[in-house]
This record gives C-alpha cells, structure tokens and sequence, in this order.
C-alpha cells in the first residue's frame, strides 16, 4: 500500500507540473498573439510625413490638455534633429501640426522648435524634452519645456549635450529663453542648465529633463528636474550616464542638490554604476 501510494503521490505531482507547465505556455502564447494582434492594428501609430522626409522619429512626450498632444522629435539624414508637435482625440490617430516654425528645415511640416545656429550650443539638434502647463504662469508662458541641445561639433568625443528651456501659449509657437545661463563658452540663447566642471560626471551632457512643479516644495524648489548626466568614456565611443536631480524657483536658475546625482556615491565623487 506504502509504495502504491508513494506512485500515485508521483502521478500527481507529473500531472501538476505538467498542468503548470502547459497552462504557462498557453497563457504566454495568448499574451503574444494578443499583442501581436494589436500592434498588428494599431502600429506605428505616427510616422514620417513623406518617404524621404527623414530617418527617424522618437522620444514622444504626451500630455492631455482636452486632446492629447505630443512633441516628438525628427531626424533628418544629416542626423540633425528638431522637435515636432502632433495632436490625437483617442492617442492613435494623430495629426501632424500641418505649419512649419523651422526655417533652417522649411520644407519638413510640423516641426515647431528649430536647432540654433552652427555656433549654438544647440546647433546640431534639439530633442529629448519635458512639457508641463503652467497654470499660474502669464498666458505667453502657459506651455513650456526643457529640451536637450547638442552643439554642432564634428567630433562625437567634443560634443556637448546641455539643457534649454523655451515657453510658449499653446504649445505650437516657441519661444526660446532670451538668455544663456551656461557660461562664456557656449553661444547662442535657450541655455539653463549647463554640463559639469572638468572630471565630473555629467562634465559631457546634461540631457533628457524631466520637470515637474511641486505646489508643496519650498519656492526656491516649485520646478524639480532629474536629468541624464554622462562623461564620455575614453577608449570607447560611449558615454558613461547616470541620473541627477535639481530645483529650481522659476524653472531658469537651476541648483544641484545633490551634487554627485541621484544614486550612492564612490570614494572619487563620482557615481556607481547600477
């Protein structure tokens, strides 16, 4: 009886595994076809105005201001990239903003903030933005963003990705802040927040903001941004990144807090690695 019960003990625990077993592949090959399914219908849900219009768009930014409306940027087969603006009722259907705001790329619709010039610290492209809606900001300021700016550099080791800031009344017409909060070496307006010193680790680009206002925080600190901060890796075409953290009273004069950024810290100052 022992060893009879001891079988049927083993049978069930095969017929358990084997259940488990098949009802994980069952369910993981339901989830692919279900998003096959739908990517099938409903992506990319944005694209390229024309065939030769450029060679990639991304970094989406969406908010829902009674429609949804998102910046994105594109880039063009000289790899510059400027920023576009989109609106959708149910976020599928978008329709590209039909004017065009960037007179160094006339002929590309939609784009609404433009690189600056060759000598910019923004020059070659602009992207990777954050947008808020400001509800106690002047009308002409209601919209406004933080957006990445690379300079025009030909060699990827020397180029600089910093900061810029620009406001707008509706999100279409963009208005880059008149100053350059980034030092004598950088020309060109829009500039807020600027690279590190030499050795830090955010000396290379400060990019890809994400603000937002906290009605809670102290005025000195309403607009809290965390950012990418990379120093370039020498020896190798990459750049080492990690996250940083600032505030701000008005979104313009930024303040590290936490000088080394947002994770621990080694015995050099700079950041481990995750």
């Amino acid at each position: 009886m022992s060893g009879c019960g001891q079988k049927n003990k083993c049978n069930m625990l095969v017929c358990f595994f084997t259940l488990l077993l098949f009802s994980g592949c069952a369910s993981h090959e339901l989830k692919q076809n279900y998003q096959k399914q739908n990517r099938e219908k409903t992506n990319p849900v944005f694209s390229f105005a024309s065939s030769d219009d450029g060679i990639h768009i991304g970094s989406p930014y969406v908010i829902f201001d009674g429609i949804y409306k998102m910046w994105y940027f594109e880039s063009a087969r000289d790899n510059t990239r400027r920023i576009g603006y989109a609106t959708s009722r149910d976020g599928k259907k978008w329709q590209r903003y039909k004017g065009n705001n960037c007179i160094t790329r006339p002929s590309s619709p939609g784009c609404v903030l433009d690189i600056g010039n060759s000598s910019s610290w923004d020059g070659k492209q602009v992207y990777g933005m954050s947008v808020l809606i400001d509800p106690g900001a002047p009308v002409s300021e209601k919209y406004k963003m933080w957006y990445t700016g690379v300079d025009d550099n030909p060699s990827f080791q020397k180029q600089k990705w910093r900061t810029g800031y620009a406001t707008s009344p509706d999100g279409i017409i963009w208005k880059k802040y008149p100053g350059n909060n980034c030092g004598t070496h950088t020309n060109g307006a829009g500039c807020v927040f600027d690279i590190g010193r030499p050795r830090d680790w955010d000396y290379d680009v400060t990019a890809a903001p994400s603000v937002i206002i906290d009605a809670d925080a102290l005025p000195s600190e309403k607009f809290k941004m965390w950012y990418e901060g990379c120093v370039y890796n020498k020896g190798e075409p990459r750049h080492i990144c990690r996250i940083g953290y600032a505030t701000s009273p008005d979104g313009i004069a930024w303040r590290v807090i936490v000088k080394s950024g947002v994770w621990p810290v080694d015995s050099s100052g700079g950041l481990i690695d995750c």
